[in-house]
């Protein structure tokens, strides 16, 4: 959601791609806060990096890859790697090394390359959190047509239109970005009006404003539904003789589970059989109901926190976005550097850390809110350990001895 001019609005820095003596003549309110940024901003592209190829290796797991949830979840943690090898490494590298200038400002095919990559895959992974946030609402509200509307199918289907839909939409830079001559021997990069006082209007509508309604709308819905559910289940008294199977609450719970894994429901005439089973028979048929119902509040947990920390790390870029239009807070900043200046680049700093923190931050979420989830990175992770161990520890080479050889040695 970055403005499509340099990111250094606030500080009036001269743009051309020649200029060498900027960095020399930075106020020190601008030193300080970049090295700040270039730390905090290195831990989050680490732990982002290693929090989503974790993530990747974890949902393609037998054991978590079967819903269409976890190819959503599957897609959004490669778009969140692409995405700060893109943009987040890109202004680690524009502030070691080329602030206050930026990569777009060296050539014509960066000027052009890098927004369209930064909003693209913004976008992307963006709108698969929607995605799979309106089909578990889908799941939590109508769990009899999820199975139906819900499929493998339908999120690949979903995924390849957002990537060719916002693909075609930020196409627009290769015309609005113009990389010119601003004087002898000196480019830049400048966006067209378009670019510039247009499309942070899109941006702003399809990057927070959408998303976080939708996303809020979709989160009210699953918690009415779950908790009319808890409120029903919790008023059904139904207990039967001789440790019969309570088809009423199995009924309540795969309807309230609302997890594609969930088991069918009992027709009935399998009601009558399923009280005729003993006390095992009818652990074992409860049990795969009782795991699907425990993976889908798990996932249902995941994406709830996920939701809850996108919109809190969303709404202050999102403020801050209406405020930089709507007065102009480039002309403000400009009245008074040293002051205005320096508290518009550190609400600059604030904001865009949060921004990033969201494609950084879905492994931790994902481990603290899915204990499948967080089982599962343990033992990949002890896995991994155990190959690296064996590699690098040598094996001493087998004694053989007698009393170790086969019987039928001896015969």
């Amino acid at each position: 959601m970055e403005d499509v001019l340099p990111i250094n609005q606030s500080l009036h820095f001269a743009i051309s791609a020649n200029d060498s003596q900027s960095a020399e003549e930075l106020p020190l309110f601008a030193t300080i806060i970049r090295f700040v940024r270039i730390p905090v901003w290195c831990l989050i592209l680490c732990f982002g990096l290693f929090g989503n190829v974790l993530t990747v290796l974890v949902l393609r797991s037998r054991k978590l890859r079967q819903s269409s949830s976890c190819f959503y979840l599957t897609v959004l943690a490669i778009t969140d790697i692409l995405y700060l090898l893109t943009s987040l490494l890109a202004s680690i590298v524009n502030y070691i090394f080329l602030f206050p200038l930026e990569l777009r400002q060296k050539s014509a095919v960066l000027c052009v390359i890098t927004p369209f990559l930064h909003y693209t895959l913004a976008y992307i992974s963006v709108w698969l959190l929607v995605a799979v946030t309106v089909e578990r609402a889908i799941w939590v509200v109508l769990p009899f047509s999820a199975r139906r509307i819900c499929t493998h199918l339908t999120a690949k289907i979903t995924v390849t239109c957002f990537i060719l839909g916002f693909t075609l939409t930020d196409s627009h830079f290769f015309f609005t970005m113009k990389y010119r001559e601003v004087s002898t021997g000196s480019f830049a990069c400048i966006p067209t009006y378009f670019a510039d006082r247009v499309f942070p209007f899109y941006d702003l509508l399809f990057a927070a404003l959408l998303p976080c309604f939708i996303m809020l709308i979709a989160n009210i819905m699953i918690g009415i539904k779950l908790r009319s559910m808890r409120k029903f289940r919790s008023g059904i008294k139904v207990f039967s003789q001789n440790g019969a199977v309570e088809t009423s609450r199995m009924k309540a719970t795969c309807g309230s589970t609302v997890d594609e894994d969930c088991v069918e429901q009992p027709r009935s005439g399998s009601v009558i059989a399923t009280t005729e089973l003993n006390p095992s028979r009818q652990s074992a048929a409860a049990a795969p109901i009782k795991g699907s119902k425990e993976k889908s509040t798990y996932l249902t947990k995941m994406l709830v926190s996920t939701n809850v920390f996108f919109i809190v790390s969303v709404t202050p870029l999102l403020v801050y976005d209406v405020i930089y239009f709507a007065v102009d807070l480039r002309k403000w900043a400009a009245i008074s550097e040293e002051v205005r200046g320096a508290v518009l680049f550190a609400l600059e700093t604030v904001v865009y850390t949060l921004w990033y923190t969201n494609f950084a931050i879905h492994f931790l979420l994902y481990c603290l809110s899915g204990p499948p989830f967080r089982l599962e990175s343990i033992a990949l992770l002890h896995r991994c350990y155990a190959a690296c161990r064996g590699c690098l520890v040598p094996r001493s080479a087998p004694v053989r001895t007698l009393a170790k050889r086969p019987r039928s040695v001896y015969i």
